[in-house]
């Protein structure tokens, strides 16, 4: 038992670091788009003409420590937010290792968070350290997606953009992890019920039926299982992208407006690379549910109609992971219908136009057409303040060379890249 404690109390003292770490990169990554001078402002301070490496050892610096010095410094009645996120990434440090390491020895791969019927299963007799191992590997693949969603969740609140800084380099950790442990996916990247396939045979053309698999999980999965890694990140990525994109177009065709933010695009991209696919697809529907409240309340209060959306798909994400065998459970049988699900998903996206077609057209009947009021508080006015905003200081605005994360924020950041050339 008491090892068990120590445990937890080492991820709680390596949490509070790491939230440290995500509180200090939330403040300095938007600073620079280009990759390295972005992570190079993180570990690295600048005073005056000189450069010293970040002193994250001395103890004033630790975690705490520093975030009760701040509280003292500002003299505010609430606590800073660097004391919440380190506090909070500490409970989610342990809270995930509860969930997904098994206390009792020998460790049984079944009994994780993330098992689920479909999901890989080792052989019988395979040795407790191979287990383990794969174990913590899969704690620490998806921890890296739960840290990167609570960096991009910070930065997303405070600037309305998601940096490429933030999301690629998970992207990158999603797609070598997958690949190389092969035991970290959620779901097979293709799985059906020959049964259900067999009855709605009939929605296909003639002669389709020789093209549809009666394997309820194809055998190749099993053969190749590091190609079968790769393809499940592919997948969810491709679709994770591409359903977010899919709304951003869209909603600027028919409603002459930005209705998601090219951030969220790559966040849910990265997002798919982790946990493929079918939970992608989960999250993408589960986050407006997630919204909802706070944009009802947030619109009652204070008029806005733009909120950062990255939080919300962040918090499903992990909704869905700390509750898949619930998830799974209640899903099941619609990803099961295999081909069936593809031509359903599919018959959405016209649905999805006519319906957006139809609100524009019902609120130019009441008169209700968002027209931009003089004096009203953009996202464009929001970029454009940070783009001239002094982040040593946080006052603005100044005059100085536009911030280059306001073609990100914007979507154009190749673009403008390609038109230097």
């Amino acid at each position: 038992m008491m090892t068990l404690v120590g445990m937890w109390l080492v991820l709680a003292i390596c949490g509070l670091f790491a939230g440290t770490l995500i509180h200090r990169a939330a403040e300095r990554l938007p600073r620079s788009e280009a990759f390295t001078a972005a992570w190079r402002g993180v570990f690295w301070q600048t005073s005056g003409p000189i450069t010293t490496l970040w002193p994250w050892w001395q103890p004033r610096e630790w975690p705490l420590v520093s975030s009760f010095n701040r509280w003292k410094q500002t003299g505010s009645v609430w606590p800073p937010r660097q004391l919440v996120v380190e506090i909070a990434n500490a409970c989610m440090w342990v809270s995930w290792a509860i969930l997904l390491i098994p206390s009792d020895l020998p460790f049984d791969w079944n009994a994780r968070v993330l098992s689920s019927p479909l999901a890989f299963r080792f052989p019988a007799g395979t040795s407790e350290g191979t287990i383990g191992f794969h174990l913590w590997a899969a704690y620490a693949f998806f921890l890296v997606l739960i840290e990167a969603l609570l960096l991009a969740t910070l930065i997303d609140f405070d600037l309305q953009i998601i940096p490429d800084s933030v999301t690629v380099p998970a992207m990158v950790v999603g797609f070598i992890g997958q690949t190389a442990l092969t035991t970290c996916y959620l779901l097979p990247i293709w799985f059906q019920d020959p049964i259900l396939v067999d009855g709605l045979s009939f929605l296909f053309p003639e002669g389709a039926e020789l093209w549809l698999s009666r394997e309820p999980v194809p055998r190749w999965i099993a053969q190749w299982p590091m190609w079968h890694g790769l393809a499940v990140a592919i997948a969810g990525f491709l679709v994770g992208g591409g359903v977010v994109w899919f709304v951003r177009i869209v909603g600027h065709w028919v409603l002459g407006r930005e209705a998601m933010g090219f951030g969220d695009v790559i966040l849910m991209a990265m997002i798919g690379c982790f946990v493929g696919w079918q939970p992608v697809l989960i999250v993408f529907f589960a986050a407006p549910l997630a919204a909802l409240l706070v944009v009802a309340v947030t619109w009652l209060v204070r008029a806005q109609r733009e909120i950062p959306y990255g939080p919300y798909l962040a918090l499903a994400t992990i909704g869905v992971l700390f509750m898949w065998p619930v998830v799974f459970a209640a899903t099941e049988r619609v990803f099961s219908l295999g081909p069936v699900f593809v031509l359903i998903t599919l018959s959405l996206a016209p649905m999805l136009v006519l319906s957006l077609i139809l609100v524009k057209f019902v609120k130019r009947l009441l008169g209700l057409e968002d027209n931009l009021m003089t004096g009203e508080w953009t996202s464009a006015d929001q970029l454009q303040f940070f783009a001239t905003k002094d982040h040593d200081y946080g006052v603005g605005p100044m005059q100085r060379p536009t911030w280059p994360g306001v073609h990100s924020g914007r979507g154009l950041t190749q673009q403008k890249q390609w038109s230097r050339r």
